[in-house]
């Protein structure tokens, strides 16, 4: 959510949203330093971050989160299924 989709969340509402979220999906194009990243391991949220930008030098794999290749849905799809069940 945010200004591409015209949702903007009011930052006093964003610690609400990740204490109820499950994980934080970070599905960049291009990204040098995402905030959502940042914000998910301060909430201790499990993330999935495409690997792309500088996202590879923020999440460790299976240390504080997972990569999938931005090309590949299904990858997504299986870093999706690793957290969620």
């Amino acid at each position: 959510m945010g200004p591409a989709d015209k949702r903007d969340v009011p930052a006093h509402e964003m610690p609400t949203l990740y204490r109820n979220a499950l994980a934080c999906v970070v599905p960049s194009r291009r990204d040098g330093f995402p905030l959502a990243v940042l914000e998910s391991f301060a909430f201790g949220l499990p993330t999935i971050a495409a690997q792309t930008g500088g996202i590879p030098e923020m999440v460790e794999p299976e240390e504080n989160g997972l990569l999938f290749n931005r090309d590949e849905p299904e990858d997504l799809a299986e870093k999706l299924s690793v957290i969620l069940v």
